[in-house]
């Protein structure tokens, strides 16, 4: 059944180490080390360098292509299975965050209505792309944000925000002067 096909010779002790690179090429390793092709699972990438060293080393160590696809794969299951890790910890630690802030307002109703008031004053102040920052980031969600935008709901009357000068927030100077 062996016989016809190509048959590779396994170099020996003395071989050059041009007799090892023709044996590496025949199991399957590329020709240079740039000329290794990975491909990546969705959501991940691979820095540049770091790609260069990965294919110097799998190069040099003779992997063949399909072996070094396979560690790229591995690595970045890793890279997942800890983003994924990371991101569960952080949720818990937020949300231990917030239970610590609803107990320490006086329990769930007063912890709404804080949540109320911080969300009347970023309806009030902040714009589309603030409101999406505070959204993406998950800063919206921080106890510090929510006490920081209830205080500032607080601040707010007639729905209208004092900014210091005595002056309501989005009244024009000449509807002042007239009121004066």
């Amino acid at each position: 059944a062996l016989l016809g096909k190509e048959k590779i010779i396994i170099p020996g002790e003395k071989a050059t180490d041009q007799e090892w690179a023709t044996f590496l090429q025949k199991l399957g390793r590329p020709e240079a080390a740039d000329k290794y092709d990975f491909k990546l699972p969705a959501g991940v990438t691979m820095d540049e360098t770091l790609a260069k060293t990965f294919k110097d080393v799998a190069f040099k160590s003779g992997l063949n292509a399909k072996q070094a696809q396979a560690l790229v794969e591995w690595d970045a299951a890793q890279k997942l299975q800890g983003a994924g890790i990371a991101q569960a910890a952080q949720q818990a630690q937020a949300q231990q965050a917030i239970d610590a802030y609803r107990e320490k307002v006086g329990g769930n109703d007063k912890f709404m209505a804080r949540v109320e008031m911080a969300r009347t004053a970023v309806r009030a102040l902040a714009d589309d792309g603030f409101k999406t920052f505070l959204n993406e980031s998950g800063l919206g969600s921080r106890p510090e944000a929510i006490e920081f935008f209830a205080k500032m709901a607080g601040m707010m009357s007639e729905d209208k925000l004092r900014d210091g000068t005595g002056v309501n927030y989005g009244e024009d100077p000449a509807t002042i002067q007239k009121e004066i």
